[in-house]
């Protein structure tokens, strides 16, 4: 039976009561019976639904199980056969209720306490240089793709910086051993790249010779070859052997393929393709997802909206967009992106966190000397990079003065304030938000420092809503909080926050800024209890929008 289930389901209940959802689709990692994402599916649409999504994830996450939401519908065992699925292989739960997932008879991610499906240190991101050769009508690629997928297990692959090699005959821990000797345990920063290449002498001495039947057809065939390399990206565990490996690194290579075939008939036409790597919100689990180069926008949103349908994810924040792919290079200039990732933390009580990149803004940047002024101005730098990274805009995070002149054309400031050294506050921060992105914030307020447990709730939700970076500003000085941990069994309602201090002057020295504290986990007692306090959240709309 399934142990555990690692999901925040929160984003997508409001759209699965209205929707009449009749199945839930577990995927997640069959080794360890944990599955990781719960997404929902109509009677009509599970087919489609399903067909694509098994194309899509990692090749360590697969089908799980199925489970019928209604009494009066059931999960057809021909469907399985239909989609090559082994009913062995799939758990068919037949009274999984929405009540029962929402009330957690399955395990959700605070239950097992588990951070993250990719364990610190153990886990490894490989990149896959494969290059899909296709030459076929549209009608007939499905035939293509069998051809090239049943001959596969002839693949070997080769890391060019070093002698690793992987092929089906590899039995074996040298990936292992490769990625723990040189520190390359961390899935977000660090990644091996495979060549793919084509073993074409056969080390099986029992093969039968045989001779090749050619059929001749007179017709008139419109025929299209399609040559391209794509980066196809794969987790590794260390305690994984290279066999393993590489039955994982030929299971992403037929996943593509598959995916490939799915686009190109959806479209009609051959397109040059470019796989792009994306975490799906709230889970921390990755997707593989072709898109088509030279696309008009238009068809590109289209494109995205598909996506967003197929996963159940909301239409009010961009999931797919280039920007937010692995990999994809945002330029700030010195700035240490997520510096808190590199904490150790145990969480004592009700804890959230925020989700996504962002650049760490702080004084002195850019060359510009701040310092003892622009604690405010940096949060905001802070806040803008977040929205940038989560495809909230394209624009470039503003300077100092550029925050200014908006505070001047609104009307909130004298021509004077653009180009001085003033400081600003929440209130401020709030009209260049409105002003230079559209998007709408609220400020929670509280009297003294020693309150802070009053926005304890409200912080919660912010942060687990998929939230930004929060500037709080109080008594001439601005900090940016990244997290709460709540502990309401302490009696008085402690918490902590994580603080994001934009104060610091020196260089982009991780070591130096979490050990000296302007990242970490602060006290109540870290704020002034004679001091009046302002939190400005910044809300992107629920509404749908350009994603």
């Amino acid at each position: 039976m399934i142990q555990k289930l690692h999901c925040d389901y929160s984003k997508v209940f409001q759209n699965i009561d209205s929707a009449n959802s009749d199945f839930v689709l577990c995927y997640g990692l069959k080794d360890r019976q944990l599955v990781t994402n719960a997404i929902f599916a109509t009677k009509s649409g599970i087919v489609k639904q399903l067909e694509f999504l098994n194309t899509t994830f990692t090749s360590d996450i697969s089908l799980i199980a199925i489970g019928s939401l209604k009494d009066n519908i059931r999960c057809d065992v021909q469907l399985l056969k239909d989609l090559n699925i082994s009913k062995e292989s799939v758990f068919i739960i037949p009274d999984c209720s929405l009540y029962n997932i929402k009330n957690n008879t399955f395990l959700n991610i605070e239950d097992t306490k588990i951070t993250s499906v990719y364990e610190d240190k153990k886990t490894c991101g490989i990149h896959l240089k494969y290059g899909m050769n296709l030459e076929s009508t549209v009608n007939d690629l499905d035939k293509e793709i069998k051809r090239i997928q049943e001959n596969l297990d002839k693949l070997v692959f080769v890391n060019i910086n070093s002698e690793l090699l992987i092929d089906k005959d590899s039995c074996g821990n040298s990936l292992s051993t490769y990625v723990s000797q040189n520190g390359l345990g961390n899935i977000k920063n660090n990644s091996v790249v495979f060549e793919c290449h084509l073993n074409l002498q056969s080390t099986n001495s029992d093969e039968v010779p045989y001779v090749p039947l050619i059929k001749e057809e007179v017709n008139t065939f419109n025929i299209s070859k399609l040559a391209t390399t794509v980066s196809i990206f794969v987790p590794f565990n260390t305690t994984d052997t290279d066999s393993i490996a590489y039955t994982h690194f030929v299971e992403a290579i037929k996943r593509i393929l598959t995916q490939a075939a799915y686009i190109f008939q959806k479209n009609n036409s051959f397109s040059k393709l470019k796989c792009m790597t994306f975490v799906l919100p709230s889970t921390q689990v990755y997707v593989n997802i072709l898109v088509c180069e030279n696309e008009r926008e238009e068809k590109q949103i289209e494109w995205r909206k598909f996506l967003h349908n197929m996963f159940n994810l909301p239409l009010s924040a961009p999931v797919f967009r280039s920007s937010q792919s692995l990999g994809s290079v945002i330029k700030f200039a010195n700035v240490l992106l997520n510096p808190h990732e590199t904490l150790t933390y145990v969480p004592k009580g009700e804890s959230a966190i925020i989700s996504g990149k962002y650049g760490y803004h702080h004084y002195m940047q850019d060359n510009f000397n701040d310092a003892g002024w622009g604690c405010a101005y940096r949060s905001f730098q802070t806040i803008w990079s977040w929205l940038l990274y989560q495809g909230y805009t394209d624009k470039a995070v503003p300077t100092h003065k550029e925050m200014q002149k908006c505070l001047f054309e609104i009307g909130d400031k004298d021509a004077k304030f653009v180009g001085s050294s003033q400081w600003i506050g929440s209130t401020e921060i709030s009209y260049c938000i409105d002003s230079m992105l559209g998007i709408q914030s609220k400020i929670l307020s509280i009297s003294s420092g020693s309150e802070m447990y009053e926005v304890a709730r409200p912080l919660i939700h912010h942060f687990k809503s998929g939230g930004a970076p929060v500037m709080i500003g109080g008594n001439q000085l601005a900090h940016t909080i990244l997290g709460i941990n709540y502990d309401i069994t302490s009696g008085n309602g402690d918490c902590q926050l994580l603080v994001l201090d934009p104060h610091y002057t020196g260089e982009e020295d991780i070591k130096k800024i979490i050990s000296k504290g302007w990242c970490g986990w602060k006290p109540m007692t870290f704020w002034n209890k004679n001091c009046f306090y302002n939190l400005l959240l910044c809300c992107p709309s629920d509404e749908e929008i350009n994603i």
